[in-house]
C-alpha cells in the first residue's frame, strides 16, 4: 500500500503464504548435511514436496517441519540473496563470479521454487545472453560451435527453469513470450 497508493485483495496478495518461498520439505526430502540433493534441488520430473515459511507444513507427508536448523538457514540465504541483488552491477567480473556462487547456494539451501533461486536465475540468464549477444554483433570469430551450442543450451535450460518457477505460482497468469 505505502508504494503503490492502493490495497490489493488478490488472493496472492492476501494470502497467508507466498507461494515464492516455497523450500523442499525437509521430511519427505532429508538434507544431506544442510545442502538438498541434486534431484531436489532442481526439481526436473516435478516430484519435490514443499513447505512454506508461514506453516512450515507439507501437503505430502502431513508433517513438514520446526527444525529451527533450516527455519534459520532459509531466512539467512534469503537475507544474504535479498544484500547481493541490491548491490548487483552486471559487468562486474568479480559480481559475475559472485552471482555463480549465490546461485549455487541459493538452489542447494532453498530449491527450485524459492524465488531467491528464480531471481538469481533470471539474472544469470540476462547476463549470459547479453555476452552472447555483443560476441555476435562484434562478430567475434575465436568461438568455436561447440561452445557457441552450449551457451545457447544452458539458456534454454535456465528459461525452462524460469518458465517452471511461474507456472508453480498460483496467482500469477503470464505468457512464456514475457521472458
Amino acid at each position: 500500500m505505502n508504494d503503490k497508493y492502493f490495497e490489493c485483495s488478490c488472493e496472492r496478495c492476501t494470502s497467508n503464504t507466498d507461494p515464492t518461498e516455497a523450500i523442499p520439505c525437509p521430511t519427505c526430502h532429508p538434507r544431506e548435511g544442510r545442502q538438498l540433493s541434486e534431484d531436489v534441488q532442481y526439481d526436473d520430473d516435478l516430484t519435490v514436496h514443499y513447505v512454506w515459511p508461514k506453516d512450515w507444513h507439507c501437503s505430502s507427508c502431513q508433517r513438514g517441519t520446526s527444525d529451527e536448523a533450516i527455519i534459520e538457514t532459509a531466512r539467512s540465504v534469503t537475507s544474504k540473496v535479498t544484500a547481493f541483488l541490491s548491490l548487483f552491477e552486471t559487468h562486474d567480473n568479480e559480481t559475475t563470479t559472485s552471482l555463480e556462487q549465490y546461485i549455487g547456494l541459493a538452489s542447494s539451501m532453498l530449491g527450485a521454487r524459492h524465488w531467491t533461486t528464480n531471481a538469481l536465475l533470471y539474472l544469470q540468464l540476462d547476463r549470459d545472453l547479453q555476452e552472447h549477444h555483443a560476441s555476435l554483433l562484434n562478430g567475434r570469430t575465436d568461438t568455436n560451435d561447440d561452445d557457441v551450442m552450449q551457451t545457447i543450451a544452458q539458456a534454454i535450460d535456465m528459461l525452462e527453469r524460469l518458465c517452471r518457477f511461474v507456472d508453480s505460482v498460483d496467482g500469477i497468469s503470464m505468457h512464456k513470450g514475457h521472458w
